[in-house]
């Protein structure tokens, strides 16, 4: 190509009855974040040898895009090969997670993922999972 222009504009204005305002904006895909920065729950029970350790509440935050997010969240990997935890509410914001764990077992961990989108773009973010069971007796 030869000659010509080229612009990267961010936004467009115009004036109205002596105010600026907002006639375009320029689109930014969507992009996100996980916090806290892990998903962790414990449980110490004298009642058996497995238990249902709950890990505390993790948000997803959109940014960006058109402002108008949907989230589902989905267990990428549990460490110990079993059943996968159980998610709270897979279309939250916010979730919890929960499974059975074994004396045996102690510990599962693993990564949950959340696909943020607006309708236009999507993004997926992570957040490493830890859940532990003891037994006292």
């Amino acid at each position: 190509m030869s000659g010509g222009a080229w612009a990267d504009v961010q936004n467009i204005y115009r004036r109205t009855g002596g105010t600026w305002v907002l006639a375009w904006k320029k689109y930014t895909p969507v992009s996100g974040t996980i916090t806290p920065g892990q998903a962790n729950g414990s449980l110490t029970s004298a009642s058996g040898a497995s238990g249902v350790p709950v890990s505390n509440t993790v948000t997803a935050q959109g940014a960006n895009g058109n402002g108008s997010y949907t989230y589902n969240w989905r267990i990428g990997s549990v460490s110990d090969g079993g059943a996968l935890p159980n998610i709270s509410n897979a279309n939250a914001q916010a979730v919890t997670i929960s499974r059975i764990v074994t004396n045996n077992t102690g510990t599962i961990n693993g990564t949950l993922i959340c696909t943020i989108s607006d309708g236009t773009s999507a993004v997926d973010v992570s957040v490493p999972y830890n859940l532990s069971y003891s037994n006292r007796n």
